[in-house]
């Protein structure tokens, strides 16, 4: 089908169907992206940040456990040691109960397998420290030095170090996870900008090409047209019309053709009117020969 043959109507419908159907294209997308980012946002916030925070809370109370003990062995008040040794009790057992918060955050395989091992290595390491109380409390100090800096101390380092690659796993994944963030970003950038280009270039070329059949159908600028057709409506048949060099189908050079058309039988009529005229005056001159 020709497009000079579709209807102007028809033709705008199409034009604003195609962009706002880019547009639907462009929200579209956008929707799903940012639902996208939003979930690997969440998987940041809600998720693995927490295990780092509860995995780094672990470790915290392992280091509280540490000083606590140490200043036990150090401290002559019995008193002030009894206090130290208090401490100590209170953050085994808020490791126990942190472990079971971080227990319940894990889903991954991988997590799961570090944190039992993990929590393989907890039993012992504070079955040390108990003991360490012990001998402090039954054999004296260097008594209990003696074991921690031996048993105690080994057993911390490999609990430490198994919380330590828990915490390294963890941070990994929310890396991963904001990697993963960073490139849905980019990604829906990219996308949108490229979509946006799409739709603009499909504005600008459906604009132009509908005002440029439109201008040709019309032969001009609708407000020159509509001027010629009130001009010769008045009936000023020596209206000057410039058409597009080349122009012979459009509106304005109908115009033009109805202009020179009405021109020559307003001549034709002129002249056969003075025809007539001239016969009058003969005949009421006299002459009857009119030949």
């Amino acid at each position: 089908m020709n497009s000079k043959s579709i209807k102007v109507s028809t033709r705008l419908r199409i034009g604003f169907g195609v962009i706002l159907s880019m547009l639907v294209i462009v929200i579209s997308l956008s929707i799903n992206y940012l639902g996208t980012l939003n979930a690997g946002t969440d998987a940041i916030v809600k998720e693995t940040y927490p295990k780092v925070l509860q995995a780094q809370n672990l470790m915290n109370l392992n280091n509280k456990v540490a000083r606590s003990l140490r200043n036990a062995l150090l401290i002559n008040d019995e008193a002030k040691a009894a206090k130290e040794v208090d401490i100590v009790n209170d953050k085994l057992r808020e490791m126990v109960t942190s472990a079971q918060k971080l227990d319940e955050m894990v889903k991954s395989g991988v997590g799961q397998g570090l944190f039992d091992t993990l929590q393989a290595s907890y039993p012992p390491y504070a079955a040390s420290i108990t003991e360490v109380i012990r001998l402090r409390r039954d054999d004296g100090v260097d008594a209990a030095v003696a074991y921690m800096l031996s048993t105690t101390r080994e057993l911390q380092m490999a609990y430490m170090t198994n919380l330590d690659a828990m915490i390294a796993h963890q941070s990994d994944a929310m890396e991963k996870a904001r990697v993963r963030a960073d490139a849905t970003y980019q990604r829906s950038r990219n996308v949108m900008l490229v979509l946006g280009l799409v739709a603009l270039g499909l504005g600008i070329g459906g604009a132009w090409l509908i005002s440029r059949q439109l201008l040709a159908q019309l032969g001009g600028e609708p407000a020159y047209v509509a001027g010629i057709a009130g001009r010769i409506a008045d009936g000023d048949l020596a209206v000057a019309i410039a058409l597009p060099r080349g122009d012979q189908h459009s509106l304005l050079f109908a115009m033009r053709s109805m202009r020179d058309s009405l021109a020559d039988i307003v001549s034709q009529a002129r002249g056969g009117a003075d025809s007539i005229v001239t016969a009058a005056t003969e005949i009421a001159a006299g002459n009857m020969d009119l030949s």
